[in-house]
């Protein structure tokens, strides 16, 4: 019986580190949230309504549905808008990983003797 004591009051002294995790996770999901996250549904949810402008007035939201989907695909002007997307995309994405592979290389470096 004295064995079962000493194991609970050892069992009681230990902190539970678990939730520290969380606490360096959070700020990451509240950024992605914010900048990613919000920017994607807010853009679905404004799809389904019409702007545009008559000079310097802006005429709008009027609420067309699926109208504007219906036009994408009917229009015939989607591969050329898909084409225009994919090419930001490829200039957005290939510098990026070129530059991000050229800094672990520097920072990998055994002369630079930078490790983490």
């Amino acid at each position: 019986m004295g064995e079962k004591k000493e194991t609970k009051r050892v069992r009681a002294k230990r902190v539970n580190y678990s939730r520290y995790g969380y606490y360096f996770i959070a700020p990451f999901f509240i950024v992605y949230c914010i900048f990613s996250l919000a920017p994607l549904l807010m853009t679905f949810y404004y799809s389904f309504f019409e702007y545009y402008r008559d000079g310097l007035n802006v005429i709008g939201p009027n609420f067309v549905g699926f109208e504007n989907y219906v036009n994408l695909f009917k229009k015939g002007d989607f591969f050329q808008y898909f084409g225009n997307t994919l090419l930001v995309w490829i200039i957005g994405f290939i510098p990026q990983i070129v530059v991000s592979f050229l800094l672990a290389l520097i920072f990998t470096s055994h002369r630079m003797k930078i490790r983490g």
